[in-house]
């Protein structure tokens, strides 16, 4: 495996010099040698590694205490990945010495956890898949629909599932939701819960539950979607995990706009603690709604306005759904905006833009406006076909 890496190595170095092989073996080797070497084909003399080597400017670190160090904190890494604690310091203390985990037997590990912290995108790990065990594939193919976005699920269910681990299920949920997919959460259930509990991974065991929860919450399922984020509020209360804790608050604020329940709307919304003292567009944009559709305009103008001049005043900060989202909320201001065809024409635009750019649950969030609005405008058809693919949605979620 060593001798894979090294190859590996090599050609990713090379690479990132942007040399050829011919460059590189010159008065070392052919070329052809050295593409056997990089495929980890042929075990080399350690002189002419050393050589290539120098020929890259680049020095192996082989020395055995070094690496013994190094991994165990790389091991507390991954470890602290799992149980959704903080990584930060960990990946400053291993940064200092990234020269000599950069090309040793730990530089797969090191790269992959460069890539998490988001210090690289993951193009410099593809020429060492060759030399990666099952483990580090795993991560490797994580990462990739991570970064790249992959609309294909086939390689990361199989990565996940290798790592048997909860934090590998944690990711599938996220793909599962980012792809619509509600009802492939609940299929993976005992799974998670079983692993969760095996490992004593309080943290994951409530993402889960925020998960499923916030399945439900997609469909308004409201009685369903409080009993799996009042499981996870119970898991989080009295720890560090706030993140997950503003995310179950705005969720049931947001489910709570579309039950017309405005007070418990707002009370949960009030619950999200404001990140760096500052709201997010999503906070401001449900929190403006819930007070224009319970009537406080002006209220909910304040908002909008806040929008106005953070974001509609820094081109790229928004994406285009979140535009439109603003721009909609702007026309519920108006007295009877549902007959303005402007209005229609905005929001058909803000229909394209949910469904090219986020999961079902966003476009379910103004699936009664859509329909009320198509009908008052006679786009009965439009109407009908809306709501039967809803019904379609909903029906299907295998819940």
């Amino acid at each position: 495996m060593e001798k894979n890496l090294l190859g590996a190595l090599l050609k990713m170095e090379r690479l990132k010099q942007n040399r050829e092989q011919k460059d590189v073996a010159f008065g070392v080797c052919v070329p052809s040698y050295l593409s056997k070497i990089e495929h980890g084909q042929v075990k080399p003399e350690e002189n002419i590694l050393r050589l290539l080597f120098q020929k890259l400017h680049i020095d192996y670190q082989g020395e055995r205490f070094i690496i013994e160090t190094h991994q165990k904190k790389i091991l507390e890494y991954f470890e602290c990945l799992h149980y959704g604690l903080d990584c930060h310091e960990i990946y400053s203390e291993l940064e200092k010495y990234q020269e000599q985990l950069s090309y040793s037997v730990l530089a797969i590990d090191w790269y992959l956890i460069k890539a998490f912290e988001k210090k690289q995108d993951i193009q410099l790990l593809y020429p060492l898949q060759e030399a990666m065990n099952q483990r580090q594939k795993s991560y490797f193919q994580i990462l990739a629909f991570m970064q790249e976005k992959s609309k294909d699920l086939k390689e990361l269910e199989e990565a996940c599932k290798n790592l048997g681990n909860s934090y590998g299920y944690f990711v599938l949920c996220a793909a599962y939701m980012e792809q619509s997919d509600y009802g492939a959460i609940h299929r993976i259930e005992n799974q998670v819960i079983t692993l969760a509990i095996e490992e004593g991974n309080t943290y994951q065991l409530a993402s889960y539950f925020l998960f499923k929860g916030s399945a439900y919450a997609c469909f308004n399922q409201h009685d369903m979607m409080m009993v799996y984020y009042e499981r996870s509020i119970k898991l989080l209360q009295n720890t560090g995990w706030t993140d997950l804790l503003q995310e179950i608050y705005y969720n049931m604020g947001a489910t709570y706009i579309n039950l017309k329940e405005y007070e418990l709307s707002k009370k949960y919304l009030d619950l999200v603690i404001k990140r760096d003292n500052e709201e997010d567009f999503s906070l401001l944009h449900k929190k403006a709604l819930v007070h224009i559709r319970s009537g406080n305009i002006k209220q909910g103008q304040e908002f909008l306005k806040i929008i106005k001049e953070k974001y509609l005043s820094n081109p790229g900060l928004l994406n285009e759904a979140d535009q439109l989202k603003y721009e909609e909320a702007v026309f519920e201001c108006e007295e009877d905006f549902i007959s303005n065809p402007q209005y229609l024409d905005l929001l058909e635009n803000l229909r394209k833009a949910l469904e090219k750019e986020y999961h079902f649950g966003h476009l379910y969030f103004y699936a009664d406006i859509i329909v009320e609005t198509y009908a008052k405008h006679r786009k009965y058809k439009k109407a009908l076909e809306f709501q039967e693919r809803i019904s379609y949605k909903i029906q299907n979620r295998d819940f």
